[in-house]
């Protein structure tokens, strides 16, 4: 019999050290936290997962939501404060999912009157 090809699946034990990992980077990060950052420096070198593993694992989705969480919060306060270039801070905010238009819908009868007067 031959050996699937591919990577070994990822041992249980490993995932949860890996997003233990992931929450104490996002927790302690100076700066805007990353997903590829935490890939690049702890989760690739430490653990040796490839990028799409990383990306496709629904294990890991919760401390990713968590992590575009915390770069929303840190360019909004960065932003105020004219630490970060603001079109770059919008571009990303867009990025997250945050928008600076409104959608406004108007439903039912709208009448306008008009009345002249002499």
């Amino acid at each position: 019999m031959s050996n699937p090809v591919g990577r070994p699946p990822i041992k249980e034990e490993t995932i949860k050290a890996i997003i233990r990992d992931f929450d104490e980077y996002i927790d302690n990060h100076e700066s805007i936290p990353t997903h590829y950052e935490f890939w690049s420096t702890i989760a690739h070198k430490k653990y040796g997962i490839a990028m799409s593993t990383f990306y496709d694992k629904e294990e890991f989705s919760e401390s990713r939501k968590k992590c575009n969480e915390a770069q929303k919060d840190k360019l909004i306060r960065l932003g105020l404060f004219n630490v970060t270039n603001a079109t770059m801070t919008i571009f990303l905010l867009k990025n997250l999912g945050m928008s600076d238009k409104q959608d406004v819908n108007i439903s039912g009868d709208v009448g306008i009157e008009v009345a002249w007067q002499e």
